[in-house]
């Protein structure tokens, strides 16, 4: 393949510019197709547009190399399928050759085919036979632009066509003068001529301009009064009388002194999720001739105010649900150029003035030495809610933020109070006493409901309905749900620490927001080191998901009920604080804590869902059996089959981390 074919190599860029002088911003991915038809129970995939992200990109001669890129991942939650388990077909259309694409099936090399224009590339994903689930989408496409522009200025200025110039400053420009050409084999490319080959012609092109800015037929600038001016080249062919013109470059003329250097601005944040209320400081960073400027005046604006508001130091206030973006802005060039960057603010939930709270149940009956959990549910507040209780003979509480476990120590009855905003609701416990030995069967032969028996077989954890089981010597230690900080302190009642960016690296989401079974987060080392996640609650996990392009994936699972809440560290940094609005695959789990069992003995897990889970155990130590049901909610034991010291996590529908980790106990 000739030297210039291989310059032609497509770049697939993230930015392709629409305007003269502006370029525009990143958009979602574009181009997928429609959904297809999908079965219900199968694992659903999709095809998703990896580079260029915004689904178009710019071909000509001054963007060679990189490819376009895609990937199949899972609908639920975001993990990508190995290559290995699909085909990509790729489909060109006139102006567009694909070269050999890659066999990992992710990525193809496009070049020019000599067609001037748009065209479209499209990436067609099969997965292969054996390959358990279903493609929802199967699909990308890419919309080209093929670019003719091939009299380039200073090829290798990064920003050739924005200068800064001072007053009685001279700057020389270069040109390169490029040929649409086609070789012997068909294939086209970019053909640099001779500077004998053509004569070139320098034209300031808007009114006024020559007051600010002289040119010379030998392409050197001079700065004459400040302001703006505008400025392209002609190249004329010798050899066919063809015209060709340069893209404009736009000169800035500062007075003399004046900086010339060009600036940038970076946020710190730049994707932050928040509630209705809930307020967010983002601080920029401006750099100038490569160091920061002290004090740099910046100014913002909210895309819409109905959504969020930001004052003068950056201080973002979200208003109400939706999503807007922020933008930065500074100033610099006497005040005639600006560099801007935004951050994306998603606003999850209105404001709701009214606090209430109600409970998910208003009464229940236990046995000595069993449980139950109440959860509340809160609405108008983020405060965590307060249980007590006005017999603490007759049950024992562990709070864990909106619920709380209650056991019954001894037969009577106990009101249990849940207090938050000022608003209190009720729960009355009546504790019965547990009937020791074998539990006599006392349903009908025919089938009908269980009556007199008791649930006494040694297990631990949340009581099943009445069964009449027989007696188990097993016993199990009921877990704790503590909450503690990475530093050690808990977090349970006390003031949350702030949120910040973390060292050593820098965090895509900073700030306090709910989480609906699962939430991303990017974390981009700047030590070189992979960063320490943890969460600081037991009803949450953190797992890393992936590791792209230098930065690293992971996902917080909420575990617990509506309400339940935990802090989130990076480096010991705390970046955030996390609210539950739902459990990880609508299944709630009476046990996250880690746990012991006696040899021999068994655990009891309650689940609440909507159908049955499936609970496997990590390991031979642990064996789980199903022992029933009570409407949505359903019992699993994981009975201690291993030695002392094993120990084993409990997996539910398959899910990416254990909901609870336990040890056998001699």
């Amino acid at each position: 393949m000739k030297v210039w074919k291989q310059f032609l190599s497509l770049v697939l860029v993230t930015c392709l510019l629409t305007s003269l002088f502006g370029v525009a911003s990143a958009a979602e991915p574009q181009g997928q197709t429609q959904l297809l038809d999908s079965t219900p129970g199968k694992t659903q995939y999709e095809v998703k547009l990896v580079s260029p992200l915004d689904g178009s990109f710019t071909l000509g001669v001054q963007n060679p190399s990189v490819y376009m890129k895609i990937k199949v991942v899972s609908v639920a939650d975001g993990s990508p399928l190995d290559p290995s388990q699909y085909t990509t077909e790729w489909t060109d259309s006139p102006g567009v050759s694909i070269y050999e694409p890659n066999t990992d099936n992710q990525q193809a090399e496009l070049s020019l085919g000599g067609v001037m224009g748009k065209a479209v590339v499209t990436a067609k994903v099969k997965l292969n036979d054996g390959v358990e689930g279903e493609l929802v989408t199967d699909s990308v496409i890419c919309d080209v632009e093929l670019d003719s522009d091939s009299v380039i200025i200073d090829e290798d200025d990064p920003d050739p066509y924005h200068r800064i110039i001072t007053v009685g400053e001279t700057q020389k420009l270069t040109t390169n003068v490029y040929e649409l050409t086609e070789d012997e084999d068909g294939d086209f490319y970019f053909k640099l001529l001779n500077e004998d080959q053509y004569t070139l012609e320098w034209v300031l092109k808007s009114e006024n301009d020559d007051q600010r800015v002289k040119v010379t037929s030998e392409g050197e600038v001079t700065g004459l009064t400040e302001g703006k001016a505008f400025l392209a080249v002609f190249a004329t062919l010798k050899t066919n009388g063809k015209v060709k013109q340069s893209s404009v470059v736009e000169f800035t003329v500062v007075p003399e002194g004046e900086s010339t250097d060009k600036a940038t601005i970076t946020l710190d944040q730049t994707f932050v999720t928040l509630k209705a209320g809930d307020k967010v400081s983002l601080k920029p960073t401006v750099i100038q001739g490569g160091k920061p400027v002290p004090d740099a005046k910046v100014t913002w604006k909210s895309n819409d105010e109905q959504i969020a508001k930001v004052d003068n130091n950056g201080t973002v206030t979200a208003v109400a649900k939706g999503r807007t973006l922020i933008t930065a802005s500074y100033a610099y060039a006497n005040g005639m150029l600006f560099c801007t960057n935004s951050a994306t603010i998603d606003v999850t939930e209105d404001e709701t003035s009214e606090t209430a709270i109600t409970l998910d149940k208003t009464s229940a009956t236990i046995k000595t030495g069993k449980t139950t959990i109440i959860t509340a549910n809160v609405s108008g507040t983020d405060q965590t809610v307060a249980w007590s209780t006005d017999n603490s003979e007759v049950v024992n509480l562990t709070p864990n933020g909106n619920s709380v476990t209650v056991k019954g120590l001894k037969a009577g009855t106990a009101t249990v109070t849940a207090t938050v905003g000022g608003k209190t609701a009720t729960c009355t416990i009546t504790v019965e006493k547990s009937t020791s030995g074998g539990g006599s069967s006392g349903g009908s032969s025919g089938g009908g409901s269980s009556s007199g028996g008791s649930w006494n077989d040694g297990s631990t954890g949340t009581a099943m309905p009445n069964t009449g089981s027989g007696t188990n010597p097993g016993t199990g230690t009921n877990p704790g749900t503590g909450t503690t900080t990475p530093d050690g302190g808990s977090t349970a009642g006390g003031a949350s620490a702030p949120n910040s960016q973390p060292q050593g690296c820098v965090s895509d989401t900073v700030g306090n927001f709910s989480v609906k079974g699962s939430y991303q987060y990017k974390f981009t080392p700047t030590n070189g080191q992979t960063p320490v996640v943890t969460v600081s609650n037991s009803n949450f996990r953190v797992v890393q998901v992936a590791q792209e392009d230098g930065s690293y994936y992971y996902k917080v699972y909420s575990l617990g009920a509506p309400g339940t809440t935990c802090d989130v560290y990076v480096n010991g940094t705390k970046v955030s604080t996390v609210t539950a609005s739902e459990p990880y695959g609508g299944v709630l789990c009476d046990t996250t804590a880690p746990f012991t069992v006696k040899k021999g003995g068994s655990y009891q897990f309650m689940f609440t869902a909507a159908s049955r889970p499936t609970v496997s155990a990590g390991s031979s130590s642990f064996r789980v059996e199903y022992a029933g049901n009570d409407g949505d909610k359903w019992y699993f034991k994981a009975v201690a089959t291993g030695n002392a010291g094993d120990g084993c996590g409990f997996y539910v529908n398959g899910a990416p981390f254990t909901v609870a980790v336990a040890h056998i106990s001699e």
